[in-house]
């Protein structure tokens, strides 16, 4: 289990809101609006007009008794998970956890996180991509993740662990159509040369788009050239606030949750799982992220440093 300067690593990112903001020892009468709203220095622009900013927040306070046994009390704002955002490289958590998950449940001779991987022309391994994209946030190793696991089983298993409102359906950093995003390559496993496991290219058989239009903002650049038009999001990927704050909560806290919300990762994986979520790039003993001027600390995090 992570220790607490490594959990809050893990859960900064995820919460919209700092208290630490608050100073060293902050009023908590046990609801979020009261705590914004006796700020006005910090928050009054925009708990002002909280819907012109499309403002959400959760929070979860995690208590210990005696026996060092954890109990959670949640508090939210504005939580509303029909209210659409983009959730940009959120996605690539579930995308990273599902992945072990298959490998454990596919239980085969020679296949594990470690082999060799082979998607194109492209070789790497299930590890390294959950490391690259826990650390450095990578889009190529999430999309073959994305191609590993497929579009249909992703959001299956979200909707099986009780996500109902979130989508994953396009990879990132690449501009492909809906449909071009249901299809999935070929991919092969390697042990020492040889073939453990593949899988052939595949293609969703479920439409799994809003339905309705998701428009936002007031124009878009399309091909160097600005539309004068919202943007519709039905067709991208989506992850509530609630979604994204369990997905954490289980894979940290696995025991808090039912058992049909959790990822079955095996416990050795979660560990894995666990480690490249708390650690910084340049502890990670990877050469390619020593460079702190390339890779600092706070690399695509989002945090004050």
């Amino acid at each position: 289990m992570c220790n607490t300067r490594r959990m809050w690593r893990v859960v900064l990112p995820i919460v919209a809101v700092c208290l630490a903001a608050c100073g060293d020892e902050p009023v908590w009468p046990g609801s979020l609006e009261h705590l914004l709203e006796a700020q006005p220095e910090r928050f009054a622009t925009v708990i002002r007009d909280p819907a012109r900013y499309r403002l959400q927040i959760i929070y979860t306070r995690i208590d210990r008794d005696a026996a060092n046994r954890p109990s959670f009390s949640t508090f939210a704002y504005r939580l509303d998970a029909t209210e659409y955002f983009y959730p940009a490289s959120t996605v690539k958590l579930p995308v990273a956890a599902l992945a072990l998950e298959k490998l454990h449940y596919l239980d085969r001779p020679g296949l594990d996180r470690d082999s060799i991987m082979v998607i194109g022309e492209s070789e790497s391994s299930v590890a390294d991509d959950v490391r690259a994209v826990l650390l450095v946030s990578d889009n190529d190793a999430f999309n073959r993740l994305y191609d590993f696991v497929g579009q249909q089983p992703i959001n299956e298993a979200l909707a099986r662990k009780g996500m109902q409102n979130s989508r994953i359906i396009h990879r990132l950093q690449v501009a492909l159509s809906e449909e071009q995003n249901r299809h999935t390559a070929p991919v092969r496993f390697l042990r020492n040369g040889e073939t453990v496991y593949q899988q052939d290219a595949a293609c969703s058989r479920v439409r799994f788009a809003s339905p309705v239009p998701q428009p936002l903002g007031v124009a878009e650049i399309v091909d160097g050239r600005r539309v004068d038009a919202p943007k519709d999001f039905a067709a991208k990927n989506a992850y509530s606030l609630q979604d994204l704050h369990d997905t954490v909560q289980s894979i940290v806290f696995p025991g808090s949750m039912p058992p049909h919300r959790r990822f079955d990762l095996g416990e050795d994986n979660r560990r894995f799982l666990l480690r490249y979520l708390s650690e910084y790039p340049g502890e990670s003993g990877i050469p390619s992220y020593a460079d702190a001027s390339k890779y600092p600390d706070g690399y695509v995090k989002f945090l004050m440093f």
